[in-house]
């Protein structure tokens, strides 16, 4: 990971190598997820692979699918270390969960958060964000209306802007439980109130509500 996560990364790992004289890590720093996980195929085929790497999610069931890779509740179970996994949050292990199994670490998962200019909102007459989309592009409108900009997004907006959407609205993404029941899979979300969503947007950059940026995090892999 880059920036400051990349620097606790480092951290972690001055603390095992102290711990012990047997093994030696090190961390290095691959690039964005795309440019990790091309670098994992072109290393596995020419077998010189690592022992351990951070694959974003999105890359979870490439690797599961892989062959390439022993599950870490697998692992940790040969290995006879006893890891209490009922600790992990239920919703993200979930994830990556097959077969009642942990098959990878939840190390890290991002989460999508609203900043809002108290100035701005002060300006309309606004005291907070509202707690439902279409409250909140009746706010949007009024801060525009006394001279405010419109938001922000980071341009990987399609995690934060639509997956997270899907999952607090419980519906799927595709069948086969998006996914997790089989490669044979159909993607749904042309069928769900994820095109009214895509409709928000454009909406709301038609409007000059919403103008999408640059990224808001480190480049690097998380998930």
């Amino acid at each position: 990971m880059g920036r400051v996560n990349g620097e606790r990364l480092e951290e972690m790992t001055r603390r095992f190598d102290a711990s012990q004289s047997e093994y030696t890590a090190s961390p290095i720093f691959k690039g964005t997820h795309d440019e990790l996980i091309n670098a994992t195929v072109a290393a596995y085929r020419t077998r010189n692979q690592p022992q351990l790497e951070q694959i974003y999610e999105r890359g979870f069931m490439t690797m599961l699918l892989s062959g390439a890779v022993m599950p870490v509740q697998e692992l940790m179970a040969v290995q006879r270390h006893q890891i209490n996994w009922g600790n992990s949050i239920k919703p993200i292990a979930g994830y990556y969960t097959q077969k009642g199994q942990l098959a990878a670490m939840p190390f890290s998962s991002s989460t999508p958060i609203l900043f809002c200019n108290k100035a701005h909102f002060a300006k309309a007459g606004l005291e907070k964000p509202a707690e439902n989309w279409q409250a909140l592009e009746q706010q949007q409108r009024q801060v525009k209306s006394v001279g405010g900009p419109g938001s922000i997004m980071a341009d990987d907006y399609h995690w934060s802007w639509f997956e997270n959407h899907r999952a607090i609205n419980n519906f799927q993404y595709a069948t086969k439980n998006n996914g997790f029941g089989g490669p044979d899979t159909e993607f749904t979300y042309n069928k769900t109130p994820i095109v009214q969503q895509v409709g928000r947007m454009k909406r709301w950059m038609d409007d000059g509500l919403l103008q999408v940026a640059g990224r808001c995090r480190p480049l690097g892999p998380t998930g």
